[in-house]
């Protein structure tokens, strides 16, 4: 496997722990990370470890209206013709977890919803409530282990 190095990038998670950021940049942000993770999935890809801190953020890109963003960590990352669903839980779970102290809305968690399935809010709440309760129960588990309380959501 041949790499190029990434430069002038920052770690997702510590861009929105640093920064006030704002609110158009980060509507964007959440909708690229949406796309990838999508993609991700939709090729038969599991990540394993898929945290914000593994979205390597340039930042200078951001000046230039798009965000270019490049996930990293792949080393651990499972292929199949479906992605299964545990494994989705554990992807978007982490995902989750990995957000909760970043100061997001719940606006923000139903807008990444919709980019990531592409779909209305009303026909994934309705169609989706299993996947997304398991998603919710994943996340609120791995806080708890890590930080001894539940978040607020």
């Amino acid at each position: 496997i041949v790499t190029r190095e990434l430069r002038d990038v920052i770690q997702l998670d510590h861009f929105f722990e640093q920064r006030q950021v704002a609110p158009i940049v980060k509507r964007a942000l959440i909708a690229r990370v949406a796309l990838i993770a999508r993609e991700l999935h939709a090729a038969g890809i599991n990540h394993r470890d898929l945290y914000l801190c593994h979205f390597m953020l340039r930042d200078s890109s951001l000046t230039a209206h798009r965000q270019d963003i490049t996930l990293i960590d792949l080393h651990r990352a499972q292929l199949r013709i479906t992605v299964p669903e545990r494994w989705l839980v554990k992807d978007l779970g982490s995902l989750l977890f990995s957000s909760m102290n970043l100061g997001f809305s719940r606006r923000d968690y139903l807008r990444f919803l919709k980019n990531y399935f592409a779909a209305d809010l009303r026909s994934i709440l309705r169609e989706r409530s299993s996947l997304l309760q398991k998603i919710l129960h994943r996340a609120r588990k791995t806080y708890k282990s890590d930080f001894g309380h539940l978040p607020t959501l």
